[in-house]
């Protein structure tokens, strides 16, 4: 569960990197992993706070597919699988 919660958290800030340093206007400076990982930790976690944003429609498009993913998809399956196994232990 938390593997796999980890690896859509690297994966998805190397897409976010390469979705924002590709694009045509990049902004003012090119995001680096460093910058994405903590982009897509604050995004998942927190549903943004704001010091770091997406420049390029691209990458708002992007990480509204991973909140959306987050939220609609990842959230139920684990809560799901966490009350099972609360109930295994009563």
């Amino acid at each position: 569960m938390v593997m796999e919660l980890l690896i859509i958290m690297i994966g998805s800030a190397v897409m976010f990197m390469v979705i924002e340093n590709f694009a045509i206007n990049h902004g003012n400076y090119p995001y680096d992993f460093t910058v994405s990982i903590y982009i897509i930790f604050v995004t998942i976690l927190t549903v943004g706070y704001g010091d770091f944003m997406p420049e390029t429609m691209y990458g708002r498009i992007f990480i509204n597919f991973v909140i959306v993913y987050v939220i609609g998809l990842l959230v139920p399956n684990h809560s799901t699988e966490i009350i099972r196994l609360m109930g295994l232990k009563s």
